[in-house]
């Protein structure tokens, strides 16, 4: 085809574009009033209606598929105080006084390594008549006592509470897994003056521990504490079965209906563990 023919061809259409545009204004002259009204304004609303669509049909598409996709939460932990469950003093003899408080970390997921304590000895006054410190440690969710093994006081307390400061919560992930089998601990009084208790702890894992702390508890009859008593031993190597001895220095065998001991390691202190 040649350019007269291309040229003629565009001609005729560009005509006949110009009688389609002619008609449709002319139809649109001989419409009604009402009718062009009408229209225009179905035309004017025709854009915003597109657009209302258009949203709406997005908005319950993203809430439909929100509803059915996994939801991401970042771990956030609500840090709760150390729970005194009980504390209590205990006579060793004169104005020796030894005390204990059982505590509970109500936080699951975090632990601290740098738990401190300070034990408060009351008169009936409400005075303070002594006090003593310590330091640990405890893991998520831990039950434990904190002992105080020995103090001398002016007079008999009234009263003893416990002070305990967590120190700095952390979400540990590391902690190894490290077991202490107690056996069945026995007890009896010695010939010198005293009550001893007496058993071994079996050190069940693959570490080498530089410290093992080991609390003793004797009950009367009544589940009344009638002495607490304490030892620390070193360098327990692995599988190594370690014998301990506990001495409360008044013979209270006959006050005796059981005795249980607790033994630890801390599991929070690199330095600790080999």
């Amino acid at each position: 085809m040649d350019t007269t023919d291309l040229d003629s061809k565009k001609e005729e259409l560009e005509i006949k574009a110009q009688k389609a545009e002619y008609s449709f204004f002319e139809f649109f002259r001989s419409m009604p009033k009402w009718w062009k009204i009408a229209t225009v304004a179905s035309l004017i609303l025709a854009i915003p209606m597109y657009f209302v669509c258009e949203y709406t049909t997005s908005f319950f598409y993203l809430r439909t598929l929100a509803a059915g996709s996994p939801v991401v939460h970042t771990n956030q932990y609500v840090q709760l105080p150390v729970k005194v469950e009980k504390v209590e003093a205990v006579r060793i003899s004169g104005n020796s006084y030894a005390a204990y408080a059982q505590v509970k970390n109500q936080n699951s997921g975090l632990s601290s390594s740098n738990l401190s304590y300070t034990f408060h000895f009351m008169d009936s006054t409400g005075a303070e008549i002594g006090s003593t410190k310590g330091t640990d440690f405890i893991l998520g969710g831990e039950e434990k006592f904190l002992v105080a093994p020995h103090l001398d006081l002016s007079q008999a307390p009234s009263k003893v509470t416990i002070e305990i400061n967590p120190g700095t919560w952390q979400n540990r992930t590391d902690i190894p897994t490290v077991i202490l089998n107690s056996n069945l601990p026995t007890y009896d009084d010695v010939k010198t003056g005293g009550t001893e208790i007496d058993g071994t702890v079996q050190n069940q894992s693959i570490y080498t521990l530089n410290t093992v702390l080991v609390n003793g508890f004797a009950y009367n009859s009544k589940g009344e504490v009638v002495a607490v008593m304490q030892t620390i031993f070193n360098t327990q190597a692995p599988q190594e079965n370690r014998g301990y001895r506990l001495y409360w220095p008044n013979s209270i065998n006959a006050e005796i209906s059981s005795v249980k001991v607790y033994s630890e390691t801390n599991l929070l202190d690199s330095t600790n563990l080999q």
